[in-house]
């Protein structure tokens, strides 16, 4: 039996606000279980917040195109997923700006956290 007629599909507008595949992001942060990454390296807390939810707000305004740690700072506040995430702390843009460039120690010398996020597998494997 054939279908003559198809309708055309409809899409709704569904603006969520800032930040709407926040969530999505992080099921893919826990699939690659990222925050286990981060304390398995010495990376606890900075600025009284766990480390690994530092990162992850960072790279969440980086894809909502927050520039700078500044507007990085405003884009925390502004997302309703990340503002329940930090359980309603606010991450300044100092803090952002020190996580960043704050050298870590790690078994191989100093590295910056962001650095161990993306490369401390490569690295642990190389050894």
């Amino acid at each position: 039996m054939l279908v003559n007629g198809l309708c055309k599909p409809t899409f709704e507008n569904k603006d969520y606000g800032r930040g709407a595949g926040i969530p999505v992001l992080k099921v893919i942060w826990d699939l690659f279980d990222f925050s286990l990454l981060f304390s398995q390296s010495g990376i606890q807390k900075h600025s009284r917040l766990a480390a690994w939810a530092l990162a992850f707000a960072y790279i969440c305004g980086l894809i909502g195109y927050a520039g700078s740690a500044n507007q990085n700072a405003k884009f925390s506040e502004d997302a309703p997923f990340l503002q329940q995430l930090l359980s309603g702390k606010k991450i300044t843009q100092s803090a952002f700006s020190r996580f960043l460039s704050k050298p870590v120690s790690l078994f191989r010398g100093l590295h910056s956290p962001l650095v161990v996020l993306l490369g401390y597998r490569k690295i642990q494997k190389a050894v």
